[in-house]
């Protein structure tokens, strides 16, 4: 991706951020960085140079009520999409979109026009108990297996930054796609209903299980229970205060930045009036 596309989308997701914000604060609802926003906000005080996204996080409380409050006061160029509002939004968490910019998803079959947005993920409670905490993930591993399998044209197979177990999975369902076809709508709603069955009040462990680190996501609560503003791209946003044991966690060696071929970001390209001329 060519360095003006990455920094045109950049500034896109930061107005997008910027209303995020508002609503959140208008409306009291809490959002922290999450996974890479998280990491560039502590190491660069931005966006990590070659990303393309931002990922905020929001505990599912606040996240099913950010939802309600977004569908009726977003300002009118942007809209959040989910899977239950919008029929062409195949992914389980929410993004906030703005509408006037688009780009083309190049890193799967379906290579798809989408709306330029900002990934809101929920974090979900796990049981307590270690055993049954093992049986629940281990669960919903095999419906979010099957989803995939189920949207395997819109997969992202170029992605960098996905592990070799990943990898391998992809390699496995790009077979089986051929012969197995679950039903889309009967595995999204099987995550949905595992993810909110346990209540973050009564757990001591959250997990971010939409994230692309798998079981790195996986939290004790306390971690996150101190946010403090950290500096992005002359803003602030919360993040956990601890941050070092959630990004070792998450990237092993956090500040060395990774080689170049390493370096993973959503494969997709500006289109339309913004992609010629910018900002105007």
């Amino acid at each position: 991706m060519c360095e003006y596309n990455t920094k045109a989308i950049q500034e896109i997701e930061l107005n997008i951020l910027d209303e995020i914000d508002r609503l959140c604060k208008e409306y009291g609802i809490i959002y922290f960085a999450s996974g890479g926003t998280f990491l560039g906000a502590v190491r660069h005080k931005g966006f990590i140079p070659w990303d393309n996204d931002i990922d905020l996080g929001m505990f599912r409380d606040e996240y099913e009520r950010f939802i309600q409050v977004a569908e009726e006061h977003l300002n009118g160029q942007f809209e959040i999409h989910t899977y239950r509002n919008n029929k062409s939004h195949h992914y389980y968490m929410a993004h906030v979109v703005d509408k006037r910019y688009s780009v083309k998803r190049l890193g799967s079959k379906d290579q798809r026009i989408e709306n330029v947005w900002v990934d809101i993920f929920p974090y979900d409670a796990l049981p307590n108990n270690p055993i049954r905490r093992c049986i629940h993930y281990s669960y919903l591993t095999f419906c979010r297996a099957m989803f995939h399998l189920a949207y395997f044209e819109t997969v992202d197979v170029k992605r960098k930054d996905r592990s070799r177990i990943d990898k391998i999975a992809i390699g496995l369902c790009k077979y089986l796609s051929v012969v197995v076809h679950p039903d889309k709508i009967k595995w999204r709603e099987k995550i949905d209903e595992l993810l909110k069955r346990y209540s973050i009040k009564k757990s001591d462990y959250i997990v971010n299980f939409i994230g692309i680190k798998r079981r790195k996501e996986i939290f004790p609560q306390k971690f996150f229970a101190d946010l403090i503003q950290y500096e992005f791209e002359g803003r602030t946003i919360l993040g956990p205060k601890d941050y070092d044991r959630i990004l070792s966690q998450l990237y092993g060696d956090y500040w060395s930045p990774p080689k170049d071929k390493n370096k993973g970001v959503h494969p997709i390209e500006l289109v339309g009036d913004y992609a010629v001329h910018g900002n105007k």
